[in-house]
């Protein structure tokens, strides 16, 4: 399984980095992060991209040019995103505690064709998709007051290597099923093929909290890897030593769990009941 590859390439950087001194709940939480958000290590990924995709980033950026409208705009961490809720009122969001919830469904796109062709014009496939996306979800998102917004990566490289290649976050997560139905309705009838990732819930959530001068922010992967580097140092003894494999089965296994969890569950166990 390609996710194996990856969280083995964890446990192996842990292994090595405990040889050197103790780890600290940062280094756990970094590893996590980083093999939650990669399909495949960068050097398997590094190559395909510059043999095949690199020289076509011009004309990604052009496709994504070309589908702006109307609440688009570009973000400072290699993604585009849609908003759907642009000039619309939205209901509050729900909060626990003191952090207000942003939910959000996870795609995967995966081309299946055999040529650099074939799959580049998937890739455009992939990118048409979200007008039309945008124009369905609308009548959704005013009939329910709720704010709705699509991202996607910003450039090939990151298309590539980030499982997330689009992510649709919603207010209201009743909203859920009638949004995917959707997102894979019109990726059949575009030709666009979506997986699922095995170590990773297909829904997740962010966190914001208010400050002084502005909201900080956690992402759902942030979160899910904050909560497996609590419990590693919680077991910090036990799994001190382990074999790579059995380590990486370890992380594994509490990302599933961790991945899982309803924002209330996250809430508690990261920052105590309230």
């Amino acid at each position: 399984m390609v996710r194996e590859s990856v969280f083995r390439q964890c446990a192996f950087r842990l292994s090595e980095r405990a040889g050197k001194r103790r780890l600290d709940s940062f280094d756990i939480e970094r590893a996590v992060f980083d093999a939650m958000t990669m399909r495949e290590p960068f050097d398997k990924v590094k190559p395909v991209y510059d043999a095949e995709l690199m020289q076509k980033e011009p004309d990604y950026a052009g496709l994504l040019d070309s589908m702006k409208f109307n609440g688009t705009h570009r973000t400072d961490f290699g993604g585009m995103h849609w908003g759907v809720t642009y000039g619309v009122h939205s209901k509050p969001r729900e909060k626990v505690g003191e952090r207000k919830v942003t939910y959000k469904s996870y795609f995967t796109f995966r081309p299946r064709s055999g040529t650099p062709e074939g799959r580049f014009e998937e890739i455009r496939n992939f990118v048409r998709l979200l007008p039309r996306l945008h124009e369905e979800l609308r009548p959704l998102q005013e009939q329910h007051s709720a704010g709705i917004a699509m991202k996607i990566p910003g450039d090939l490289l990151t298309l590539l290597r980030h499982p997330d290649s689009l992510v649709v976050h919603y207010s209201d997560p009743e909203l859920a099923g009638e949004i995917e139905a959707t997102v894979q309705r019109l990726a059949q009838e575009q030709g666009v093929n979506f997986d699922r990732f095995p170590t990773r819930a297909h829904r997740g959530f962010d966190f914001e909290v208010p400050t002084e001068h502005a909201s900080a922010s956690s992402s759902h992967s942030e979160l899910v890897s904050r909560a497996v580097a609590k419990r590693f140092m919680a077991e910090y003894d036990k799994l001190e030593g382990k074999p790579e494999g059995e380590l990486a089965a370890w992380l594994m296994q509490k990302v599933k769990l961790a991945s899982s969890w309803t924002p209330q569950q996250m809430h508690d166990y990261l920052y105590g009941r309230k």
